[in-house]
């Protein structure tokens, strides 16, 4: 009887204690082996297509539009006429201006002569106050000269503002007014937006700013064969979305994106980090930083690691070795130096 006992107890003894007969045997693990390769990293962003330049015509003078010169929503050229204005007014100015001018250069030239009259003439017969007098009007006629000249620079500019050209080469949208409209300085009469290059704006998490910061990246358009560079950073945060604005530029030479269209950005390295990759589920995150468990010479060994890059499936890591194998299932069990098991 004491004997049957005996045999129940260690029988019961080996059931409980399986967990520690199974723990000295070692843990079952699943691992990979950690290789050297190449790695980029890629975020995707919502981004919205800008303008680089976008260009209000509004008329410089006053006057009737003569004639258009565009077709709506056609690429225009810098320098390339868009509307004429009634220019009557500012030819019969301009007319005036030029005549003025020669009466002021007529009124001059007859002082330049009188005082060289008086100059000629014996001193002793021209008074003081007459050389003063005709030096004066010299000095007058001359300021009359400069005003004259002025003023018919000033209704040439007006004049040549009746011709309305493109001060930038794009897209013109509609003529908001058309022939026979008297416009003034408040009108608007088109707006152009320059096309290529173009810009896309980017919002980016504040917590992703130093990857975009900090690395040599470039943008690639989804659906679209557009690959763009960095062009500048706003200088502060957006509090309320805890986002920094970006803005990338891209070639649009077939003018495939259209200003306020939505996109979505790929941002990834220009030239990826060659380094020792592990998977990511392989990594144990900690108040003190990463980790992974190595597997060495059938014992788990916890290793401290430094992320290099972040793929997002692999890590691109400092402190493992390649061809060193790194625990990817079962790392819940594992203590530093824990004897495992490898699974096929």
């Amino acid at each position: 009887m004491k004997k049957v006992l005996y045999v129940t107890f260690i029988f019961l003894t080996l059931i409980m204690s399986g967990d520690t007969l199974w723990a000295a045997q070692g843990v079952f693990v699943r691992v990979e082996k950690a290789i050297t390769g190449e790695i980029s990293h890629a975020l995707e962003y919502t981004g919205q297509v800008q303008p680089i330049q976008v260009v209000e015509i509004r008329p410089e003078v006053a006057a009737k539009i003569a004639k258009v010169h565009f077709n709506e929503g056609a690429y225009v050229n810098a320098g390339q006429l868009l509307f004429t204005l009634d220019s009557s007014q500012y030819s019969a100015t301009l007319a005036s201006r030029k005549a003025d001018l020669q009466g002021a250069e007529t009124a001059l030239d007859s002082a330049k002569k009188y005082i060289q009259r008086l100059k000629a003439a014996d001193k002793r017969s021209v008074p003081a106050y007459d050389m003063d007098n005709a030096d004066k009007d010299v000095k007058q006629a001359q300021a009359n000269v400069a005003k004259a000249k002025a003023s018919l620079q000033l209704a040439q500019i007006d004049l040549n503002h009746t011709r309305i050209t493109s001060p930038i080469s794009g897209r013109i949208g509609q003529a908001k007014i058309t022939k026979g409209n008297y416009v003034s300085q408040n009108s608007t009469l088109a707006v152009i937006a320059q096309m290529d290059p173009i810009r896309v704006l980017i919002d980016i998490p504040d917590n992703d700013y130093l990857k975009v910061k900090n690395n040599d990246l470039k943008a690639e358009i989804k659906d679209y064969n557009l690959v763009g560079v960095h062009d500048f950073d706003d200088n502060y945060v957006t509090t309320d979305t805890g986002t920094i604005k970006t803005w990338w530029s891209f070639d649009n030479s077939e003018g495939s994106l259209i200003p306020g269209a939505t996109v979505h950005v790929i941002l990834s390295l220009r030239t990826p980090i060659k380094a020792v990759l592990i998977p990511q589920a392989s990594k144990l995150s900690a108040s003190d930083g990463n980790y992974v468990y190595v597997v060495r010479n059938n014992a788990a060994h916890l290793v401290k690691i430094d992320i290099l890059e972040d793929s997002g499936s692999l890590l691109a890591v400092s402190g493992v070795n390649e061809g060193e194998l790194v625990v990817t299932q079962g790392t819940q069990k594992l203590f530093d130096n824990a004897p495992v098991q490898i699974q096929d």
